[in-house]
């Protein structure tokens, strides 16, 4: 059975930022978003305010928001199991610098494809494609209305929304697999 686990998450739709509490159940915030099962994510003790605009902010006890609208997800905290309970972990895998364009947004921070991709479309060679990807060190820039930019360890984004991806020719570091099993 899953352990149950409540995270803060900041998840940003083309018009709308939506911060709240999200029940994740043990699940990575990643895999609840690329779940095809469901269309939707449920927040709880929820803030809305308007993208780019100084507007007072909405606030509901409930709010149902549909997975496909987001662009960017922001977990707050701990929202990643350790390495070695991911299925990935067998996996080498290199991180790259990278510059990700999504409407209204610009994003700049660091990306782990498996070792010796070229492209970001590297991530498909290891099997099912997923919705939603994950940056780390992530630097996210409002295109639209030059506001101050946004730090965040994590940043989760989807697929289809990337207009443009830019990577950096050679990778910045490796990861390993788990070394216990390399022997």
């Amino acid at each position: 059975m899953a352990e149950s686990q409540t995270i803060l998450v900041n998840c940003i739709t083309l018009h709308h930022h939506y911060r709240g509490t999200l029940s994740t159940n043990g699940t990575r915030l990643s895999d609840m978003l690329s779940d095809a099962r469901s269309d939707f994510i449920v927040l709880r003790d929820v803030q809305i305010t308007a993208a780019g605009h100084n507007a007072p902010s909405l606030e509901c006890s409930q709010l149902t928001l549909q997975k496909d609208r987001i662009l960017i997800a922001m977990p707050q905290g701990q929202n990643d199991r350790p390495a070695t309970q991911r299925l990935d972990k067998f996996q080498k895998k290199d991180h790259h610098g990278v510059v990700v364009v999504l409407p209204g947004h610009i994003l700049s921070g660091v990306i782990q494809l498996p070792k010796a991709s070229v492209s970001w479309s590297g991530l498909r060679e290891s099997g099912t494609v997923q919705r939603y990807f994950g940056l780390t060190d992530v630097t996210v820039h409002n295109a639209v209305f030059r506001l101050t930019p946004q730090t965040c360890p994590l940043a989760i984004i989807q697929r289809d929304a990337v207009e443009a991806v830019e990577l950096t020719s050679a990778p910045l570091r490796e990861t390993p697999p788990v070394e216990a099993l390399v022997t």
